[in-house]
């Protein structure tokens, strides 16, 4: 290689010709490099250019990939002078089922987790230099009158969401700045750029998007309360905490029947962004807002163990503690049903009496019930010495607690029950069924023995079929 360049007068068809027979982008770069005036001259021809190597794609694409080589900047800023070249030019790599199986696995089935590294992953050379997190090759390649800042991978993926994704603000500046100059103005979908920094909380980042969004003429629009939610859901404090001091957007979210970036919060027991959404200055957060299965930031909180976040809400007044789900259910009942003891003991502890014990779903069950047909004893245990709760309360069929307990086999609930001495073991039902009989009609072969040692018990106890 060095031989050739000690011959200055070698007529240019014949570099030329030697040059079509050297394969792969390393060889064409180190010919280039020894020749650097064929880069710009119209002699070099557009498949010179463009050839393609099955491991890194054209010599746009390798050098793109190249992070900290100075030379190749300036053959790469050589070449895009070059009337031949296409800085969009788009390498097209075929996926084998490694990389396809890596695509379905992805840890949060993001489109920009999987494959980790396909070589060109039949993008342009702006999108690889992305990737690389190569902002001089960014910078050389934005220059070029024809560049396509927004062209998509076979992934789906282009540079703006790629650069958000790895956190690389100096990228997503050039990007945006190259897209804010154009004239006109490029329409970029910013949903997955958006959605990135939200997730990842990249502040910097999403100030950048923020900024360049509201100098367009539609501004933010309603994207901005998916952000919210996407920010609160995965404990992007600081990005919340940017975009709660915006007034264009609503801090319960996207919308009626959507689950609030408050609720995200609660069910992740993140008390930060809790307090930023409850106490922001003005309009704050809905703190009883309703998802689509009807349930509050406290259902959420009771459902995810979130102790901490229970109790922020159940001591702020304007928290309806007895919310009810669209079954009905409030945050103890649902609790008391799954058999979550530690919940229940701080729904009541925290609760400054305003919890009901005896609040019905829509079938007619208390927390009491709820957990006498799961059989949860230690819940049970709990309620019955509540001062109000009672005993005696019944489905809208009619069933007592005990009732329901002797019809799902649950010996140990009837036990406990039985065990006070106040709870009547005759009553009937809406159907005029008594105790006994609904447990002798419940008998399962799966659970034969239970019902037998519920029927037994009963019988003890006097019941009366």
């Amino acid at each position: 290689m060095s031989k050739l360049a000690t011959f200055p007068d070698l007529p240019p068809e014949i570099i030329i010709l030697i040059l079509d027979q050297i394969v792969g982008p390393h060889n064409v770069i180190s010919f280039l490099q020894a020749f650097p005036h064929l880069a710009s001259s119209p002699a070099l021809s557009h498949r010179q250019i463009h050839g393609t190597d099955g491991n890194d794609g054209s010599i746009l694409h390798y050098i793109a990939g190249q992070e900290g080589d100075t030379e190749l900047l300036d053959l790469l800023a050589a070449l895009l002078t070059n009337p031949n070249t296409d800085p969009n030019f788009y390498y097209y790599y075929p996926f084998d089922e490694e990389d396809l199986e890596a695509l379905e696995t992805s840890e949060d089935g993001s489109f920009m987790d999987c494959p980790p590294d396909p070589p060109s992953s039949s993008s342009t050379p702006l999108t690889k230099a992305t990737y690389w997190r190569n902002l001089a090759a960014v910078q050389v390649l934005l220059t070029h009158p024809s560049i396509v800042p927004d062209r998509p991978d076979q992934l789906n993926r282009w540079p703006l969401p790629i650069a958000v994704s790895n956190g690389h603000t100096a990228i997503v500046s050039a990007l945006l700045t190259h897209a804010a100059a154009a004239d006109p103005p490029p329409c970029l979908d910013l949903t997955s750029p958006f959605r990135l920094a939200a997730t990842h909380n990249h502040v910097a980042i999403m100030e950048k998007l923020l900024a360049y969004a509201d100098a367009t003429p539609s501004g933010l629009g309603a994207a901005g309360n998916k952000l919210l939610t996407n920010a609160a859901a995965y404990g992007s404090t600081d990005v919340v905490e940017l975009l709660v001091r915006r007034d264009d957007l609503d801090l319960n979210g996207e919308g009626p029947g959507i689950m609030s970036p408050l609720a995200h919060a609660a069910s992740r027991g993140n008390l930060e962004v809790m307090g930023m959404l409850l106490q922001r200055e003005g309009t704050r957060a809905d703190a009883n807002w309703r998802d689509w299965n009807g349930w509050t930031p406290l259902h959420w909180a009771a459902s995810e163990f979130q102790y901490m976040a229970m109790k922020m809400l159940l001591q702020r007044d304007d928290v309806d503690v007895n919310a009810r789900e669209r079954g009905g259910a409030s945050a103890l009942g649902i609790a008391a049903g799954t058999g979550q003891v530690l919940v229940v003991t701080t729904l009541l502890g925290c609760g400054r009496g305003r919890v009901d014990v005896n609040a019905r779903d829509n079938e007619g069950f208390t927390p009491l019930l709820r957990a006498a047909f799961g059989n949860h004893v230690e819940v049970m245990e709990v309620l019955l010495e509540c001062e109000k709760v009672d005993v005696h309360a019944r489905s809208v069929r009619g069933e007592t607690a005990l009732a329901v307990a002797a019809w799902s086999g649950q010996v140990v609930a009837a036990a406990l029950l039985l065990g006070r001495g106040d709870v009547d073991v005759n009553a009937r039902d809406n159907g005029g069924r008594t105790v006994l009989a609904l447990a002798i009609g419940g008998l399962s072969a799966v659970r034969e023995t239970d019902y037998y040692a519920v029927e037994k018990l009963l019988r003890e106890h006097g019941a009366i079929k």
